[in-house]
């Protein structure tokens, strides 16, 4: 399933670009799950650790072999999928029903809301550059840093947020533990300033007492 989404799909979709001979340019998400490290969290490293990024990474390979930009990125906000709901959904529905959660607190991450994502996309749309670019917030949380802001703006119970270590969550696949990107080179060639990722938890935090 993977390997069909991340790779066979986009295989599809560059040959009919190619084909097509047309002035098209693909904007791909990536992930980034390739990164282990804030300090040296840019475009030029990474370190595979799951088929998922591994795939990721062919994806990308894929895409530099047609006029396209590339961008490792990671959202949060209230998911307009009823299939599948984003981290920020599975923290506030489960508050809201008192079950407890378990977030690690060694697990970072550097995430954009939805809302702030579209907006940024939608302003890049005509823009001629081309390559791989880091696209989050600035300075980044722990998985339970998120959890406890976000929860103490819309007063949900924190008694049901429970931390933990990473290793404790017995994750399925292996995954680096430090996901927080450096975004100089997007703010530089974009001339985009990026926001605070505690400025996005208030702003999207409004879309919930909604």
């Amino acid at each position: 399933h993977v390997k069909e989404l991340n790779i066979n799909f986009l295989e599809h979709i560059c040959k009919a670009i190619k084909k097509s001979q047309k002035d098209i340019k693909l904007i791909q998400f990536s992930t980034d799950q390739m990164y282990y490290d804030y300090k040296l969290n840019n475009e030029k490293n990474k370190k595979v650790v799951n088929y998922y990024t591994k795939s990721k990474i062919k994806s990308e390979e894929i895409s530099k072999d047609i006029n396209s930009l590339i961008l490792r990125t990671n959202f949060f906000g209230k998911s307009l999928s009823k299939n599948r709901i984003s981290f920020s959904d599975w923290i506030y529905k489960s508050l809201k029903k008192k079950q407890k959660i378990f977030l690690a607190e060694d697990l970072y991450f550097s995430p954009l809301s939805m809302n702030t994502l579209s907006k940024i996309i939608f302003r890049i749309l005509q823009s001629k550059k081309t390559g791989v670019y880091n696209l989050g917030s600035i300075g980044g949380k722990s998985r339970y840093e998120f959890g406890v802001e976000f929860s103490k703006i819309l007063n949900l119970n924190l008694n049901y947020i429970v931390k933990v270590k990473m290793k404790e969550l017995k994750l399925s696949a292996k995954r680096n533990n430090d996901m927080r990107m450096n975004i100089k080179k997007f703010e530089r060639d974009f001339k985009i300033k990026l926001p605070s990722l505690k400025k996005e938890i208030i702003k999207e935090s409004k879309n919930y007492e909604k």
